[in-house]
């Protein structure tokens, strides 16, 4: 008889434990279903769980008195350069802003001109025009970057990576009233090469010139190939989908 009661109370025990388990299962099972993603706060360098608002198109004035006006919540200066850049004789601005708290997400680029009144006017904004500042593993994507005003009214973009993307400059200029891609250029290496690629799209030139590495006179050899010139507009331009689609 007192087996009989040692066996009942020792399956009662299991009944309430297999219990626990499955209500423990089904926790685990509702937070990996979550759909919220984990994004790494590369700026304070602190995970932070938040809904992902990329596809939100930030408004920007179209007037400002000055360029902290242009910069909205939650976003900050990310690369910053003054010239004049339609050569009217005003210094105007262009700057590169990244998210507060993703900074792996697109950067906006914005180009402000100087007016008579001293005043600012957004001429063009761009979220194709750079790459996000850190992958979705925290790491850069590019070691060094750079943007200037050249004295001859050029907006020019230089980005330099030792890992796959390698380097990219891009050149933008006023046509008209239009700021438009002007030029693209590549620099890859690569296991007993390099690789230089160059695009002209006023002109209509793309080069590529490969470098043997392997031979210590480092021998090159440049082909060019047909290219159509086509005006592509600032806010429009993606260069880096752009050279490899003419390279491909």
């Amino acid at each position: 008889m007192k087996s009989k009661s040692a066996i009942a109370i020792l399956c009662i025990i299991c009944l309430i434990f297999s219990c626990k388990k499955n209500k423990t299962t089904t926790r685990t099972k509702t937070a990996i279903d979550s759909t919220y993603k984990i994004i790494i706060d590369t700026v304070n360098q602190q995970p932070e769980a938040h809904i992902s608002d990329d596809s939100g198109d930030t408004e920007f004035p179209a007037i400002g008195k000055s360029v902290e006006d242009f910069i909205p919540k939650n976003y900050e200066t990310d690369l910053e350069t003054e010239g004049d850049l339609n050569l009217d004789g005003l210094t105007d601005k262009v700057i590169i802003l990244i998210k507060t708290k993703d900074s792996t997400a697109q950067r906006t680029a914005i180009v402000l001109l100087k007016q008579k009144n001293n005043s600012y006017a957004l001429d063009a904004k761009s979220i194709g025009i750079v790459e996000p500042k850190y992958r979705e593993d925290g790491f850069l994507n590019y070691d060094y970057e750079d943007i200037k005003i050249e004295k001859n009214g050029q907006l020019v973009i230089t980005q330099q990576a030792l890992g796959p993307l390698g380097n990219i400059e891009s050149i933008y200029k006023y046509v008209g009233n239009d700021l438009v891609l002007s030029h693209i250029s590549t620099f890859n290496m690569g296991a007993g090469g390099q690789i230089e690629l160059n695009l002209d799209l006023i002109k209509g030139i793309a080069e590529q010139t490969d470098i043997d590495t392997m031979d210590e006179n480092m021998p090159s050899e440049t082909h060019r190939k047909p290219y159509k010139p086509r005006k592509i507009l600032f806010e429009n331009s993606d260069p880096r989908a752009i050279i490899n689609e003419t390279f491909r």
